[in-house]
Formats: C-alpha cells, sequence, structure tokens
C-alpha cells in the first residue's frame, strides 16, 4: 500500500519559509502556534522548518513578533545573528506562556521575570505589547508582590527581603503601571501596595538605591572596599556593610544565546518609583482661602512665599513622573528612509526614535556597574549629556517623623506595621530649573572634595570642595577652588550648540590616534613574521591587496583611490625603506579571513561575559566632567519657596547629586535648610531618588524621603 506525499513536500524551500512566516503570524501575539500543522505535515517539511535546520525562519519570526534593536546596539551585530533570533524566540515564548499560566510558584520564576523585565528594556512596541496583551504580565506580578514580597522575612530580623525576584516584580509593576490601571485602583488595594513596598524605600540602612555608595565620585575605588572582609559601619541595625560583593552581586543569565553577568535592578530605586507613582493618585488640594493667583495676593499684600490655587492647578497640570512607554507596534513605518537607517544601524546616539534607546543607560548599569574596584572599558554610555538643562517638576515626600524613626531605630521590622500602612506626610512641590555646564577636554575639571582618611569625596557638598566658588558668565562657568587656587573653566550646554572640542587638542583623540596607530604597527609586524599560507606572496591564490583591488577593479571612485593611495604612502613612510605595506597586509587580512570564517561559524555559541561589541557614536565629545547650577524660577519661588542649586554627575554610573539651599539663607546662614538630592536619570524622563539634610559627614545616618521629578 502506497501513501501519497503532501503536495507541500513538492514545494520550494523558500516558498516552505513564506507559508510558515504567514502561519506564524496569524496571531501576532504569543508564541507561533500556526507552525504546528505544518510541522506535522511530513518528515520532509518538519526537517525543512525545524529551528535545529532552518534558524533563519525563526530569525525572522522573532523579527516580527518581538523587538530586537536594543540587542544589536547595545550587545553587538553578532547578537541578532540567525541562529541567537532563533534562540531567543524560544526563550521568549516559553517565558510567555509560563507567566500566562498565572503560577507565581513556579520553580522557573526568577528565569522568567528576568526575561520579562529584559524585554520590556529592549521594547520598542512589540515586547510591551507581548507582555500586556498576552501574557498579562501585570497581573502576574501585582499577584506576586501581594502575596509573595515579605515571603521569608522571619530569615532576616521580619523585614522584607532583598532578592532578584523582589527587585525584578517591583520594576516590571512599575513598568506595566498605566493611567487607568492606577486609577481603577482601590482605597484597599492602595493602602496594601504601599505599605509593602515602603520598608524599600525609607530604610536606607539596609536597601541602598545607588549602585556604589554615594560617598564616591572617582573610579575604580580602592580594592580594600570589595576585599572578603567589607568595611561596615556601626548601625541601629547592627553592622552594616557599606559596599556590596560584586561577585554576589553579579548573575549570568544567557540572553540571545550568548552568556551575559548582569546585576539585579536596584530595588529601592524601583520602590521609590512604584510608591510616588501610587501617590499621585492624589492631587494636590488648594484651601478655600487661598488666592487665585499671583495678581490677586500681591492686592492682598502678600510679600512671603505664599501659593495660590494657579500655583496648585499649574501642579496638578501634569504628574510628577513620566509612566513607562509602551511605543507602539508598527512605529518603524512611519519614519522617514533616513529616519529607519539611523535606527537599524546598530549605533547609538541622541535622537533615536526607539523607545528602548530611552533605557541605553540603565542596561548600561545594570551590566556594568557591578564591580567598583575596576573599570569596565566596554561598558556603554550611563548618562547623556545635556538631559539635566531645563525646568524640573516633582516632588519629595517623607514619612511621618515617628514612624520614620522607628523604621530606622529598630533592629527587627516594627510588627505593629506589617498589617497597618504606615501614615505618610510632607509631600512637597519641587521645582528646579537647571544648567548643565561641561569641562571640555584639554581642560582640567576641579577635584572632588571630601577627606581622604574617610574615603569620602565630598558628597554633601556634591563631590566639590567646600571652598568652591562659581561664577556664571556669557555662556562659560567658572569654579575656583579657594585652597588650591585652581579655576577650571566649563562651557554651559545649549542643544544644538556644538563645544569647543579640537581633535588636535584633545588629549583623548590624541592618545586614540597614537594607539590605533601602534595596533596598527604590531599588527602588520605580526603578519609579517607569519609565514605565507602558500609559501610566497607572489604566488598566493588568495591575495587580498588593497592594491590589486585598486588594479584591477575599474568602478572604484577616483577619490577613494587617493585615498588609499595616501594611507599607503603614510605607512610605508612608518615602516622604513624596504617594506611595503600592501605585501605585509596580504598575509594578515588571509589569516583573518579564515578567522572570521569560524567565529562565524560558531557564532551562537559564543560567550559575552562583560564583553560588549555594541556600537556607540564613538566620536569624542571632549566632556571629562558635567556640572549643574540652577535656582527655582519667580513663579515657583513665591509659591513655594526660593532656592538655588549646584551638582555633579558621577561619570562612573551617572549618579546625580545636587544641593539644595534657600535663597537668601535662613538667617544669613548658609548651612541651614540645605538638602542634598541624590539620584539617577530612569527611562531618560524620571529623576528619582533620594533626599537628605545636609550634615557634616555623608557617613551620618539621615532620615531621607524619596523624590521624583520631571521634565516640563
Amino acid at each position: 500500500m502506497s501513501f501519497q506525499k503532501s503536495r507541500l513536500c513538492t514545494l520550494p524551500d523558500n516558498v516552505l519559509v513564506h507559508i510558515a512566516v504567514e502561519l506564524a503570524l496569524i496571531d501576532p501575539l504569543g508564541p507561533p502556534a500556526g507552525l504546528v500543522s505544518i510541522l506535522r505535515v511530513c518528515r520532509h517539511v518538519h526537517h525543512s522548518l525545524s529551528l535545529e535546520t532552518n534558524p533563519g525562519l525563526y530569525a525572522q519570526i522573532f523579527t516580527l513578533k518581538f523587538d530586537r534593536r536594543a540587542a544589536n546596539r547595545r550587545i553587538g551585530a553578532h547578537a541578532v545573528h540567525s541562529p541567537n533570533l532563533a534562540t531567543q524566540l524560544r526563550k521568549c515564548c516559553i517565558a510567555l506562556k509560563r507567566i500566562r499560566s498565572g503560577d507565581i510558584f513556579s520553580e522557573h520564576l526568577q528565569d522568567d521575570l528576568w526575561t520579562a523585565y529584559i524585554m520590556l528594556l529592549e521594547n520598542d512596541g512589540k515586547n510591551a505589547a507581548q507582555l500586556l496583551e498576552y501574557a498579562r504580565v501585570d497581573v502576574f506580578v501585582d499577584r506576586f508582590i501581594r502575596a509573595r514580597l515579605w515571603e521569608d522575612r522571619h530569615q532576616y530580623s521580619g523585614w522584607p527581603p532583598e532578592t532578584t525576584v523582589n527587585a525584578l516584580a517591583i520594576w516590571i509593576c512599575w513598568m506595566t503601571m498605566d493611567e487607568d490601571r492606577l486609577m481603577n485602583m482601590t482605597p484597599q488595594q492602595d493602602d496594601e501596595l504601599r505599605r509593602l513596598i515602603l520598608p524599600y524605600v525609607i530604610c536606607i540602612v539596609r536597601y541602598p538605591f545607588f549602585h556604589s555608595p554615594d560617598n564616591h565620585f572617582d573610579f575604580p575605588i580602592s580594592p580594600v572596599f570589595g576585599s572578603t572582609s567589607p568595611i561596615a559601619r556601626i548601625t541601629p541595625h547592627g553592622f552594616w556593610p557599606i559596599y556590596r560583593d560584586a561577585d554576589a552581586m553579579r548573575e549570568r543569565i544567557i540572553h540571545y544565546g550568548l552568556h551575559l553577568d548582569i546585576s539585579s535592578p536596584l530595588v529601592a530605586l524601583g520602590a521609590r518609583l512604584l510608591f510616588l507613582t501610587v501617590v499621585q493618585r492624589t492631587p494636590w488640594e488648594a484651601l478655600t482661602a487661598w488666592p487665585q493667583d499671583r495678581e490677586e495676593a500681591l492686592l492682598r499684600g502678600s510679600r512671603e512665599v505664599d501659593p495660590t490655587k494657579a500655583d496648585v492647578a499649574e501642579l496638578n497640570a501634569n504628574w510628577a513622573m513620566r509612566l513607562y512607554d509602551r511605543g507602539s507596534w508598527n512605529w518603524r513605518s512611519e519614519l522617514t528612509t533616513e529616519e529607519g537607517e539611523r535606527e537599524d544601524d546598530g549605533v547609538w546616539r541622541k535622537g533615536l526614535k526607539a523607545k528602548s534607546a530611552m533605557w541605553d543607560n540603565d542596561w548600561s548599569r545594570i551590566v556594568g556597574c557591578i564591580d567598583p574596584t575596576r573599570l569596565n572599558p566596554d561598558k556603554g554610555s550611563v548618562y547623556v549629556p545635556g538631559i539635566l538643562t531645563g525646568l524640573w517638576k516633582g516632588r519629595s515626600t517623607e514619612s511621618d517623623i515617628p514612624i520614620l524613626q522607628e523604621f530606622l531605630d529598630s533592629e527587627a521590622f516594627p510588627e505593629t506595621y506589617a498589617t497597618v500602612t504606615p501614615a505618610t506626610r510632607g509631600h512637597w512641590p519641587v521645582y528646579m530649573w537647571l544648567r548643565e555646564h561641561h569641562c571640555v577636554n584639554p581642560e582640567i575639571p576641579i577635584p572632588p572634595g571630601g577627606n581622604e582618611d574617610e574615603h569620602e569625596d565630598g558628597l554633601c557638598n556634591a563631590w566639590f570642595p567646600p571652598d568652591t566658588s562659581f561664577l556664571e558668565s556669557n555662556g562659560v562657568m567658572r569654579i575656583q577652588s579657594a585652597s588650591t587656587g585652581l579655576v577650571s573653566t566649563y562651557e554651559t550646554h545649549e542643544e544644538g550648540r556644538p563645544n569647543s572640542h579640537n581633535e588636535s587638542t584633545c588629549t583623548v583623540c590624541v592618545n586614540t590616534r597614537l594607539t590605533e596607530e601602534n595596533e596598527m604597527l604590531q599588527r602588520i609586524n605580526m603578519g609579517r613574521a607569519a609565514p605565507s599560507p602558500t609559501g610566497s606572496h607572489e604566488n598566493s591564490s588568495l591575495s587580498m591587496s588593497p592594491r590589486l583591488l585598486d588594479q584591477d577593479a575599474p568602478h572604484v571612485c577616483a577619490e577613494a583611490a587617493l585615498e588609499l593611495e595616501q594611507v599607503r604612502a603614510h605607512m610605508n613612510r612608518i615602516l622604513g625603506e624596504g617594506m611595503d605595506v600592501d605585501e605585509i597586509l596580504e598575509d594578515v587580512m588571509v589569516s583573518e579571513s579564515d578567522m572570521d570564517d569560524s567565529e562565524e561559524r560558531t557564532g551562537s555559541s559564543r560567550c559575552s561575559s562583560g564583553s560588549n561589541e555594541s556600537a556607540v557614536d564613538a566620536v569624542c565629545s571632549g566632556i571629562q566632567d558635567i556640572i549643574v547650577t540652577g535656582e527655582t524660577l519667580t513663579r515657583h519661588g513665591q509659591a513655594w519657596g526660593n532656592f538655588t542649586y549646584y551638582g555633579r554627575v558621577r561619570p562612573w554610573d551617572g549618579l546625580i547629586a545636587i544641593v539644595r539651599q534657600r535663597n537668601p539663607p535662613t538667617n544669613g546662614d548658609r548651612a541651614q535648610n540645605v538638602h542634598i538630592f541624590r539620584g539617577y536619570i530612569v527611562g531618560g524622563a524620571n529623576f528619582v531618588g533620594s533626599i537628605r539634610a545636609w550634615s557634616h559627614s555623608a557617613s551620618t545616618i539621615t532620615k531621607e524621603g524619596p523624590f521624583v521629578m520631571t521634565k516640563v
């Protein structure tokens, strides 16, 4: 008895692939379930379309269902080779199915939350749709937080655990929060969520929100801080380590088929975002007796700080933070050809339209800011120069003082608040009109302040020396340290205006050119020493000599040929008489060609352990140091108080420290009513962190409250 073959078996492979893609996209959301039917047709079709034999098919499906541009920018082109995309498709689909099942006790919980969190970091529109519309990850993490966030707290004197799973759940909860879901919370749900996350927000001893302690500005820090006997300070919670063990913070995940070292996102930072988002549910309120606007206030004779109903209306006009932007599925099709090419070339630069580009700095921090005792040369950008320039609006809040003190003073968690939501008070508007200033090479930046004996770089003065003065005029900021006499010049940033960077005077550019020339000479010398694969240059059938290409390819434009000859002449002058760069390069190029072929064949199994081949728009800006100054605008000062601001950006991880002073100082004393804001720009939009009162020492444990701001 004979069996009739399916007509599909007679189709060319490319037609089969086209059919398979169409079937996979019958439902854009979720795993490509439509493939199941065609894979069951026969062995021939199954073999032709299986993941092992046809990774290109699954890479194409991944590209049509998920976002891949962030991986191309952050990890490199090898991450988006077909085998790696196919591997990532399988990983994402498995995680989506498990999250959709709703099992918050799954043994794969941490792996799946890692996948979901990174999908959100890489989201340009498709990933968020998969996670929210198919997997319902927002419901999943909400259930986890309410049921398991405090699980096993008895192991930590009753305090909620600081675990990777908890950190991922809190971050995903915030990143999937939209206005509808937020405003539809019941008062009971609101209270419960704030109660569960509040310890992470206000207990600064146990839950740091920095990638390295904020007392440091210069990196790398001494290896003694990463020793097996970490430095600890005495606290009401006992001796508490200031520095985290880098090996304990480092986790290894598989991402696009590559092994990747990564650290958990900061649970305390995510908790601040989530807590302050929930707080925004309650709008600011004006008292009935307040004047309608500033004009009416002046008519009433008000000359002091006095808010009006118009000031409150301005506060309520928009929120103090921007919620996560989910993007749209077909955003790429709306771009011009030029814009699309910029998005697709795998290079990070300012002005990209992809939503994921806003999160590139956050990605760089969790993969590149793990060990503060070592500099990671492959770390991407952690801060976008110029982002602080403009008007920032937000709110700061602190817990009721007795409650906060009880949290700080109690080694064991105060069980009173295990079931009762602590009352909070002190939600204050914050306005900052800021200007960013850059120290451009070869200008010398002002050194940090502080006390070396205390391992402290002057945090309480925003990492400046205590005797620093600022003089701003005509787009230039001059900073002087009275004790050293050093004067540093910074250029005020203005969007669209180039700075004074010059490649011929920039020491970084000069050293880069010297390094490149030395590396080229070393490669040439290595190639000259290596034996020719064919025994002689003249008989090599694999010659890739630029000269031969120039002679045998008449279509090469005259400009390129002239440039090529100039390069040859320059290198031959360096090499000296009797040596020809073309003959030496021939062997090098042949051997490297063989190596590249081998790497391409094994690309899917390559290990990326801290290495990053991603392309950044590597034109040197010359910026060596970034500081910020500012004040409150007149109308905001009249309503909420007049302040001046000055601060600095930590280059290692983008941590920002800004000092706020009363203007004029309270009772003429500049040390009164001084506060320090420390935090990060998250998602390219929100400045979030903690505010503390000024103290003589950064190591002093003070009461702190969270703050969040966004640019308006």
